[in-house]
């Protein structure tokens, strides 16, 4: 339990914050699917920090992707190495929580490769509208979900509505992650 409580303390050193709401555990879920591409529910990661109970312990997957997700090769090297020793490629730097740090109106842009540009605007309550956009399948008018925009990771879009096709989910920058500039510069008319 003790290393279970260790890990856990890891994760939201390495994160700058304490994991303990509902939004902080689905930003936890993001991030972990980011760094790891393995899927760990919302719920499983809520059982490992005592916010639900459950009469087990966490499984060993659970334990070696929250290793990895910390820079270790899997849980059994996170138990030997001291918590001092955290990898240096771990620092999540520039990030916008988008619940605390965007009001509606707010806009900002969007880049990813391969020269990929989306200017968007809050809608508030986590929801954005498409101003303009370049090179992607992004369009002005659509609508998605996001509740945090991390420089240089993925961005994960809920919900996203293009007219009458179906509501989907859509991932930006899915290799070398997004970087944003906020507040948004003005773009030229027309665009």
């Amino acid at each position: 339990m003790n290393d279970q409580l260790n890990i856990c303390k890891s994760v939201e050193c390495m994160l700058h914050q304490e994991i303990r709401t509902p939004k902080d555990f689905m930003f936890l879920h993001e991030q972990v699917y980011a760094r790891t591409h393995v899927m760990l529910s919302v719920t499983t990661l809520k059982r490992v920090w005592g916010y639900v109970s459950y009469d087990h312990a966490p499984s060993l997957r659970t334990l070696n992707t929250l290793a990895q997700f910390l820079g270790f090769q899997d849980y059994k090297q996170f138990r030997e190495k001291s918590l001092d020793e955290a990898p240096s490629d771990i620092v999540i730097s520039n990030y916008i929580d988008v619940a605390e740090d965007l009001a509606e109106g707010d806009e900002l842009t969007l880049y990813w490769s391969p020269d990929r540009e989306c200017h968007i605007r809050c809608l508030g309550n986590n929801r954005f509208v498409v101003i303009a956009s370049a090179n992607t399948r992004l369009l002005p008018g659509n609508t998605f979900s996001c509740h945090f925009i991390i420089e240089g990771e993925p961005l994960y879009l809920s919900q996203l509505h293009q007219g009458d096709r179906p509501t989907v989910n859509y991932v930006c920058g899915k290799q070398g992650g997004v970087r944003f500039e906020y507040p948004s510069p003005t773009l030229p008319k027309g665009e």
